[in-house]
């Protein structure tokens, strides 16, 4: 007599149901032997795993909380240049906009950045572009002035310069440019001049005829706004 197969002695195929419950059990392990792991971290350091834990553990990983819910990410490993470059990069705005605040806040003076928006390409606030060229400023010379006030005085444009960082009366060295539109034509330079007491002095008898606005330039970057003559009289 030929004997029959016994039951159950093939191995079955593992069912998709099966193997979802097996990739569940195995996420789970690894789950609990790192909290284990977290809070025997935690006790070596004097540290409970709980909402009110915070702090780095084998520099791997970061346990934080956000409004109250404790989580936990990958430690993030950061190089010194891109640490210095982002400070240096946050310490220039910084300065940039507390100058804007605190040192650039007349009526002149702002309209002057605002009047230069209109040479501008692209949609910019005069706080934008004053933030543009005061922390390109900040990167090649920080203790680099701009024009704080004007006053028109017997045809002389008298430009009062500040140190940006500083807020205190300009000592720049070398030459500044002086930039003139007169109507709808094109700018042209007026001609240059270095500061004398914080100040530049400049004669505009024949410009005013002409509903003229000027500017003051140096290393490439605008550092007066613009400013309409005819708003000085």
């Amino acid at each position: 007599m030929r004997s029959s197969p016994v039951s159950g002695s093939q191995p079955q195929p593992a069912t998709p149901a099966s193997r979802v419950a097996a990739l569940i059990k195995t996420k789970l392990a690894v789950v609990l032997i790192f909290l284990f792991y977290l809070y025997m971290s935690g006790m070596n350091s004097g540290k409970l795993l709980s909402l009110g834990a915070s702090g780095t553990i084998g520099d791997a990983f970061t346990y934080s909380k956000f409004k109250s819910c404790g989580y936990v990410k990958k430690h993030s490993h950061k190089t010194q240049a891109e640490t210095t470059a982002s400070i240096a990069a946050r310490e220039r705005l910084k300065i940039a906009a507390c100058s804007w605040s605190n040192v650039f806040n007349g009526k002149m003076i702002r309209d002057a950045w605002h009047k230069l928006l209109e040479f501008l390409n692209g949609p910019q606030t005069s706080y934008t572009a004053y933030l543009t060229q005061a922390i390109k400023l900040q990167k090649i010379n920080p203790t680099g002035a701009f024009v704080k006030s004007a006053a028109l005085i017997s045809s002389n444009v008298f430009f009062s310069l500040v140190d940006v960082k500083a807020g205190l009366s300009a000592t720049e060295s070398g030459e500044f440019e002086i930039w003139v539109r007169r109507k709808e034509g094109s700018w042209f330079l007026k001609g240059t001049q270095s500061l004398t007491a914080g100040q530049i002095q400049v004669n505009v008898q024949d410009d005013l005829l002409y509903d003229s606005c000027i500017q003051i330039r140096k290393d490439g970057l605008c550092r007066s706004g613009v400013i309409k003559l005819d708003k000085l009289i």
